[in-house]
């Protein structure tokens, strides 16, 4: 392997013990994807987190054969996993339940390419000094699906809202952007059984689960906290609850939450589907790290983590005004106004403006959005 480094191209940067590469293993990991090897060592035992394509000529007919395991379950146990490769024993990687990268013995890399010069002709047998895909190819990610609140219309609109992607959903305070962004994660963890980060700045995990209840049991969110629901709205709700415990929802509500916390903990998810940030505050809070003038750079944190992988990030930001919207620099986002019960949703992509609006009925007793034509039904 070139050079003596941890990485592939990083000449005289030491190897990795155990426990530093346990703690950067994601990122080793998506290196790996991307076509850069790193050496850990244990003892005098030594192995390197390899691509794939460094188990030689035909390696895909040869993963069903070797150990594979998560990448979630790989890091309490890597001192295992190196062991076992360092006698000759492969051990795959996976990311949301496909190969990613291999530990395996420190063989010769594959030969790293030279740059393309004056008299280089096309199709010389050079490789190009950055790995490239073809379309569709998305090596170690999950076939990205749409986002799904759980109302038809707003499915249907926001079809195009797939993996790879940071959606504002921009609303005034008391709006309600935090109550849609909250229907996309109830509907894709409860109704799709779909994993789920949700980032929650400024609320507890009290607060996420309430609303929740209240919104999919259809009761009045006020006498869910109060406990004053009568005895046919008590089981409803403890029919849901039990549900969402059992949906795998991850809710970090941590005091010191920040778009690089977040960042570090969502590749630990296995198959993650959808990440929530709720909320992103305008004005700044001094206790709240996702507020303020941090917003923009947070921002960029959380694009680049929808980006690495490949999983939308969906976040609520308790302002409209455009300013605010645009330092975000959003790839999609959603402006939600509402008047009383009447509310409208505008999807806007940065490359394409405004692709549609959408008319919803806020519902704001239950937590909820409803189609706008649906009935008003009165609190019960």
């Amino acid at each position: 392997m070139p050079g003596d480094g941890t990485s592939v191209g990083q000449p005289g940067r030491r190897q990795l013990g155990v426990d530093e590469a346990r703690k950067a293993l994601p990122g080793l990991v998506a290196a790996a994807a991307e076509g850069r090897g790193t050496r850990i060592g244990k003892g005098q035992q030594g192995v390197v987190l390899a691509p794939l394509a460094w188990l030689g000529e035909g390696y895909r007919r040869l993963l069903p054969a070797l150990a594979s395991v998560p990448v979630t379950a790989a890091r309490p146990k890597l001192g295992e996993l190196i062991t076992a490769a360092a006698t000759g024993a492969p051990q795959v990687l996976t990311r949301h339940g496909v190969p990613a990268a291999v530990l395996m013995v420190e063989l010769p890399a594959p030969a790293e390419a030279e740059p393309v010069g004056p008299c280089d002709a096309p199709g010389s047998g050079q490789q190009p000094p950055r790995r490239l895909y073809g379309p569709g190819d998305a090596p170690g990610a999950a076939p990205a699906l749409p986002v799904s609140f759980g109302l038809a219309s707003m499915s249907a609109a926001a079809a195009g809202l797939a993996g790879g992607r940071l959606v504002v959903i921009a609303g005034a305070p008391g709006a309600g952007s935090s109550l849609l962004a909250s229907a996309a994660a109830r509907t894709t963890a409860l109704e799709q059984g779909r994993p789920v980060l949700y980032a929650a700045s400024g609320l507890t995990r009290e607060d996420v689960t309430a609303r929740m209840v209240a919104a999919q049991a259809a009761v009045d969110y006020q006498q869910l906290r109060a406990q004053t629901l009568l005895p046919a709205q008590q089981a409803a709700t403890r029919e849901v609850f039990a549900r969402l415990s059992q949906a795998p929802l991850h809710i970090d509500d941590g005091a010191d939450l920040s778009a690089e916390a977040i960042a570090d903990t969502a590749p630990y998810i296995e198959n993650l589907a959808l990440i929530v940030v709720d909320r992103l505050q305008h004005r700044h809070a001094p206790h709240l790290a996702l507020s303020g003038p941090a917003l923009p750079e947070a921002a960029r944190t959380l694009a680049h983590l929808a980006a690495r992988l490949r999983v939308p990030v969906l976040a609520a930001l308790d302002t409209d005004d455009p300013d605010a919207v645009a330092a975000l620099d959003p790839d999609v986002t959603l402006v939600l106004t509402r008047r009383g019960s009447e509310a409208e949703v505008t999807i806007t992509e940065r490359d394409f403006g405004t692709l549609s609006r959408v008319r919803l009925r806020a519902d704001l007793t239950r937590a909820r959005f409803t189609e706008a034509a649906a009935p008003a039904v009165p609190p019960s």
